[in-house]
């Protein structure tokens, strides 16, 4: 049996996630592994089509395929989703048609769902049968139960593969027709929007995505846009953690991201504007993404209304829509809204966010965090407390300053009030009398003195 195991790691040969995939090849020695690691030869794949030719000989030769790589922000590294754009553009999704694939994903569990859940629809929509799933925590395979899961979880992969299992889908087909754009004559708005606007979008992109760019635009008095495709980005995170200690990346100064970054910072509210590719944004979009660690686990845009402009099938693509909520959520924004060229009135609706943002800036409006902020907070927080602290040096300094280490056990106060209300709800009598006025009590607090 031939798998062809695509790498997404920019480490290359010292990728945490190759030591699962070596730990498989010596495992089941029987089987050929052919290993690309597409993240860390991404510019060649690009540059040379003789690299591209030569990988999807080997996919055709194949008897399955097998996606490996860590997690970047809740999804795969810019790179890799290059790669999946470049099969794409240039026609070649026949050469996977029909083969059975496996996915296997390491992480600290950061939004691993989301990366997942994206590369489940592109395969499918390649024509791909996904037979198994398995998403590691970064340093499972030290332990013997993650030795064994790894175990199991190829031992089926090679079962569904032998036996041509048959699948379900289990994603929907992406329909990417949308409608086109036109803006309508008419005098401009006198606005009184005092908010500085900071817009980042890809120009040129999307004929839709400008006509609302510039739609939004026209609804500040003051404004900044940043172009993602003028900006200056030298290369795709490495990976390298350099930043850890002193959030110093090993790019700054170099190119324009991390500039681009605190200007954005600098503005009063912040819209994020592109097109569909595929399932998600483009790989250029997710390479600056990407870039954003240089902050490592710190929030960078505390405070900030957030918007978003996007271009392509989004309400069909929850996955993406989630993703984009969560991780800016978890940067510490407030989300004001989504406006998608789906809809016949999205430039009426750009008006509608313009006004949202403008409110919220004026209230200072910081709306309480849902579960993927606080979920994503709690993740990092208990990672950074444990043994990441030593490489996130600055990460610490920050949680300690800013009171992020808000363990709920430490809090003597409320262990003591849990173990007493729980020695209490041991004795019959009080258990009762408690249990029959429970509603009583869960509005207790809220009753005025």
């Amino acid at each position: 049996m031939k798998i062809i195991v695509f790498t997404g790691s920019p480490k290359g040969e010292k990728s945490v996630t190759l030591q699962y995939v070596r730990y498989l090849e010596d495992l089941f020695p029987e089987i050929e592994f052919v290993e690309h690691h597409i993240s860390a030869n991404i510019r060649s794949i690009e540059l040379e089509s003789a690299r591209l030719e030569e990988i999807l000989r080997d996919v055709k030769d194949a008897d399955a395929v097998l996606w490996a790589f860590p997690l970047y922000f809740g999804m795969v590294h810019g790179a890799y989703k290059r790669f999946i754009e470049l099969v794409q553009k240039r026609e070649k999704t026949d050469v996977f048609e029909g083969k059975p694939c496996g996915i296997l994903a390491t992480s600290i569990k950061f939004f691993d769902h989301f990366a997942i859940e994206y590369l489940i629809g592109i395969s499918e929509d390649w024509g791909m049968r996904v037979m198994e799933v398995f998403s590691a925590g970064m340093n499972d395979l030290i332990k013997e139960k993650g030795e064994e899961q790894l175990k199991c979880f190829f031992l089926e992969f090679k079962r569904k593969i032998q036996s041509g299992a048959q699948m379900a889908r289990m994603s929907a087909p992406v329909d990417h027709l949308v409608n086109s754009l036109e803006q309508v004559d008419r005098p401009e708005p006198k606005t009184e929007k005092t908010a500085k606007l900071g817009l980042l979008t890809e120009y040129g992109d999307s004929h839709n995505l400008d006509q609302m760019t510039q739609a939004l635009q026209r609804e500040f008095s003051s404004s900044e846009v940043f172009d993602l495709s003028e900006i200056k980005i030298l290369g795709h995170c490495l990976g390298c953690l350099k930043c850890g200690y002193e959030n110093h990346c090993v790019y700054e100064g170099k190119d324009e991201v991390i500039d681009t970054y605190r200007r954005l910072q600098a503005c009063d509210v912040i819209v994020l504007a592109g097109t569909i590719h595929d399932r998600h944004l483009s790989s250029r979009w997710k390479t600056f993404v990407d870039r954003l660690f240089f902050t490592t686990h710190i929030p960078f845009f505390v405070g900030k209304p957030v918007g978003f402009l996007i271009s392509g099938p989004l309400r069909q693509i929850p996955n993406l829509r989630q993703w984009m909520t969560g991780i800016w959520e978890v940067q510490g924004m407030t989300i004001a809204g989504i406006v998608t060229d789906e809809s016949i009135h999205a430039l009426k609706e750009v008006r509608a966010l313009a006004n949202t943002l403008e409110s919220y800036a004026q209230m200072n409006y910081q709306a309480p965090r849902q579960f993927p902020a606080i979920g994503g907070h709690k993740v990092f927080r208990d990672a950074i407390a444990g043994g990441l602290k030593g490489v996130f040096g600055a990460d610490h300094q920050y949680y300690k300053k800013n009171g992020l280490y808000d363990f709920p056990q430490n809090s003597h106060l409320l262990n003591l009030k849990g173990t007493a209300l729980n020695m209490a709800m041991k004795l019959p009598p009080v258990r009762k009398k408690i249990q029959e006025n429970m509603p009583d009590y869960m509005i207790m607090s809220f009753k005025k003195k």
